[in-house]
């Protein structure tokens, strides 16, 4: 085989080794992508403020600022965290 013939093939494997790697990249690429996506996706729904979006809300005391969890620790005075804001509420035993 003539020197150019060689060079010109071995161009060629060159290229096409070139060709897959890009096209290994690009398919890695793209499942790093939707694996993000994903994950981006579950953090979300399980943001506090996507949760307070369903309707939930966080009930904390005035006094100290701690979450009421039970009707036990509820206290005269409550504030109501909702997804767009924040109000008192007074409770009557």
């Amino acid at each position: 085989m003539s020197p150019d013939r060689r060079i010109q093939s071995e161009r060629q494997r060159v290229d096409e080794f070139a060709r897959r790697a890009l096209s290994a990249l690009v398919h890695n690429l793209q499942l790093q992508k939707k694996h993000i996506q994903g994950t981006q996706s579950r953090l979300e729904a399980l943001s506090p403020l996507a949760v307070l979006a369903r309707g939930y809300a966080v009930v904390t005391r005035k006094d100290d600022g701690s979450v009421v969890s039970r009707v036990a620790q509820a206290s005269d005075v409550m504030n109501v965290r909702v997804s767009d804001g924040e109000f008192e509420v007074k409770h009557s035993r």
